[in-house]
């Protein structure tokens, strides 16, 4: 009984090694099969008709499948501007603090090295050198506790420039100096930079991560804030994840194929790889913070609409096809603005094309042989028939369906 017992296991040792190791090798050529089986075809013409009078369709886009998420902006007063100027100058008061602590620790090391060598003269030069050094510092130090070291901003382009750099930091406020500046002229430029950022920088822009934005100048000095909903070691952990993701992808499409065939494989990928992102009744719009970004398309795959165009831009950006980000407000069964919405704009073969891939997964629930295709490379023309977007802000779609 023993000696079969014994078999027994082994033989189930076996045959599960066996299993498991068949089941990861499937998994493994799962996603390069699936890829590889994509076999680019071209848009029905009876498409168009389809889409545009199935109203159950587009009702459930435009009500279901939307969400642009920004941040609220909103001007200082005197007195939160001086707390909020006066914790800046603070914190970089600590971090020279720390810097020049590191710096004395190195000086009193050397100088005990000279001491061991019995060099009276040169540790009294070392010592009147460090007084020097300390008188030095101490000067230097009072000059900047008069004018802090901070940018001048008094263009929208400088103003773009700063801000992109906060974002991609994660920081959560910037001090600046202004000649012609207010409040309210630099709150207006908080949506333009948005969405400007957003256009072109696919992994560190702000994504659904903003919560408000707030500027105070007074005086020629100011600072902007921002206040961010999820952590700052979060935030950058998941852009390293997803630009380590779509540079899988990204190798896994290749780029033997032509334009066409890329921008193809991406959508098919995507479609087949990421569901809509579940509600949260606690998020603005009841679409989690999360999925604004090019993560949630390609790492948790529960991206919004900003999500699967954030993954988009990324992977066609690594493959080199030109892609930009692009935004706007649907348009409701009944004629009316609804929500904002986001999606994509590609240049093939010398053209530029919408592409609305969070779209395109909804269409193929209803129409599973070409439904993937309905938002795929159209013209300006197609699209505005349900949305609405500042036109002048993008590349002209005019070369019609590809």
């Amino acid at each position: 009984m023993r000696g079969n017992k014994k078999s027994y296991r082994v033989t189930g040792f076996v045959l599960t090694f066996i299993m498991a190791v068949s089941l990861t090798a499937a998994g493994c050529s799962y996603e390069d099969s699936t890829v590889d089986s994509f076999v680019s075809k071209r848009r029905p013409k009876e498409l168009d008709y389809w889409l545009l009078n199935n109203e159950e369709l587009i009702f459930d886009l435009t009500t279901g499948y939307t969400g642009k998420d920004d941040p609220e902006p909103r001007p200082m007063d005197e007195e939160e501007f001086i707390e909020t100027w006066k914790k800046l100058r603070e914190d970089q008061e600590h971090e020279e603090s720390d810097t020049s602590q590191t710096a004395e620790e190195a000086d009193t090391a050397d100088t005990a090295d000279e001491a061991d060598t019995g060099d009276t003269a040169d540790e009294a030069d070392t010592a009147d050198t460090a007084d020097e050094a300390d008188t030095s510092d101490t000067s230097t130090q009072s000059e900047e506790e008069e004018k802090p070291e901070y940018p001048v901003i008094n263009t929208y382009e400088e103003f773009l420039a700063e801000f992109h750099n906060a974002i991609r930091n994660v920081d959560d406020s910037c001090g600046f100096y202004t000649t012609e500046l207010d409040n309210q002229t630099m709150l207006s430029w908080l949506q333009p930079a948005i969405d400007e950022i957003k256009s072109r920088d696919f992994l560190t822009n702000s994504g659904g991560d903003l919560d408000y934005f707030s500027v105070g100048i007074y005086n020629g000095e100011g600072v902007f804030t921002i206040t961010w909903r999820r952590d700052k070691e979060t935030i950058l952990r998941e852009r390293e994840e997803a630009d380590a993701e779509a540079q899988r992808v990204a190798d896994m499409i290749g780029t033997g194929g032509s334009e066409y065939d890329i921008v193809y494989k991406v959508n098919q990928y995507l479609i087949d790889t990421d569901e809509y992102a579940p509600k949260d009744n606690s998020a603005p719009k009841g679409i989690p913070y999360k999925s604004h970004c090019a993560y949630a398309g390609l790492v948790s795959h529960e991206p919004c609409c900003e999500g699967y165009a954030f993954a988009a831009g990324l992977i066609l950006e690594k493959l080199g096809v030109e892609c930009m980000y692009e935004c706007g407000d649907v348009i409701e069964n009944d004629g009316s603005i609804g929500d904002g919405h986001a999606w994509n704009l590609v240049k093939v073969d010398g053209n530029w094309y919408q592409m609305d891939i969070c779209w395109n997964d909804v269409c193929g629930r209803y129409d599973e042989e070409n439904g993937c295709l309905t938002y795929f490379l159209v013209d300006d023309d197609f699209m505005s028939n349900t949305r609405v977007w500042e036109r002048d802000k993008y590349p002209a779609c005019d070369s019609g369906t590809y």
